[in-house]
């Protein structure tokens, strides 16, 4: 793009070479320094670019060689002038087009912000906002990058880093995310084990505080395991407790289940042929419908989107675009698959949704696949897997 630029201001003419021996006139060229652009082949001619400058110095090489040049176009910002001097109302008018448009680009125009997952969106826009980042924000205005992201993380420490990247008029906020660590209750405070969940107990330690379960009881969520409720006194003394802080591993015998139900088949969405087109013109941030929307004739179509950036050599996207947004009607078939596809289907889903819900460090030790027919054409499959799991979590005793 940026030498496309710099030769139009260079001006230059598209010629063609035809005769007994182009390449050699080609090759004289270029010992003698003249800058040709690519060469193509169309038929027994050479067509290539040659700069105006260069021009006169291949007079005397064209008669050398016998070849004989013909001139297809002419390109350049003295052409374009030469053309259009009698026409002053539609130069003025695009000289001061171009001017807006460089005017324009100093300004932002467009924000596009990336890494965004559970952070709210609104917040990071509203401190963008008072850090000089803002649609119709000048450039110049902007504070250095550096100090943008500085002040953005001191007031949303929900974020760990981000950056605001430039590109023309367009800003580009890439952002990562805090990870919050899980939380550990603290060593100082007194508190019990207790069950994360359902099991029966396979192994229990107690490094501090009393065991209040064994193996091979039942447990429940919530249940104690480990008590930081520990007894402080001899056989027929008063009742005593001291309250610590719990500590220890619990392993148990677990098991989850989980179920959905599978379509026998795949939906494919063939065309029709038949499609609307909608174009949206956007200038410097707003944006306007250029063939307003009507109800929808398709009882179902899929949406594709195209949008194209008015971009500028140097300066980068000018805040201009068009969006063309196209409705495609579809007619959804339906494709029979096997039974055994359907269960791996479901399977894979079902272990990746009891995946979320288990301790880390768990190790699976069984799983169990069942399904039954609910309809002509779905099947609901059950996956139980069972597992042993460290289930103690600490719970900080209130009284």
């Amino acid at each position: 793009m940026l030498n496309k630029f710099f030769n139009f201001l260079k001006g230059y003419v598209i010629i063609e070479i035809s005769g007994q021996n182009p390449e050699r006139f080609v090759n004289i060229c270029l010992r003698r320094g003249v800058t040709l652009g690519t060469v193509e082949r169309r038929g027994g001619s050479l067509i290539t670019r040659v700069y105006i400058r260069d021009f006169k110095k291949i007079i005397p090489i064209r008669r050398k060689t016998r070849v004989r040049i013909r001139i297809l176009k002419k390109r350049g910002i003295k052409n374009f002038a030469r053309r259009y001097k009698k026409r002053a109302a539609f130069l003025i008018c695009a000289i001061l087009t171009a001017v807006a448009v460089y005017q324009a680009s100093n300004h932002i125009w467009a924000i596009e912000i990336y890494g965004i997952e559970r952070a709210d969106i609104n917040r990071v826009t509203e401190l963008l906002a008072e850090n000089g980042v803002y649609i119709g924000a000048p450039i110049s205005d902007m504070p250095p990058a550096g100090e943008i992201k500085k002040n953005v993380l001191v007031k949303y420490p929900q974020l760990s880093w981000m950056w605001v990247y430039m590109e023309g008029s367009k800003a580009r906020v890439e952002v990562f995310e805090t990870r919050t660590p899980p939380k550990i209750a603290d060593k100082s405070l007194p508190c019990d084990i207790v069950s994360a969940g359902e099991g029966v107990i396979k192994k229990i330690t107690a490094k501090a505080g009393d065991a209040a379960v064994r193996v091979g009881d039942a447990v429940m969520k919530g249940d104690t395991l480990i008590s930081g409720r520990v007894k402080a006194f001899k056989e027929g003394e008063e009742e005593k407790y001291l309250s610590v802080h719990a500590l220890g591993e619990v392993q148990a015998y677990t098991m989850r289940t989980a179920e959905k139900d599978e379509p026998l088949y795949d939906e494919i969405r063939p065309p029709t042929g038949a499609k609307k087109r909608y174009v949206t013109l956007e200038i410097f941030g707003k944006r306007y419908e250029l063939f307003s929307k009507k109800a929808e004739d398709y009882a179902d179509y899929d949406i594709k989107t195209n949008r194209r950036e008015l971009t500028l050599p140097v300066f980068g996207y000018a805040g201009l675009a068009l969006e063309e947004e196209q409705h495609i009607e579809v007619e959804p078939e339906r494709e029979p698959i096997s039974e055994e596809l359907a269960i791996e289907r479901a399977k894979d889903a079902l272990e990746e949704e009891i995946g979320k819900t288990l301790t880390p460090f768990a190790q699976k030790t069984d799983e169990r696949i069942e399904y039954e027919t609910v309809g002509g054409d779905t099947i609901r499959v059950r996956c139980t897997i069972s597992f042993i799991e460290n289930i103690g979590t600490e719970e900080i005793i209130k009284e």
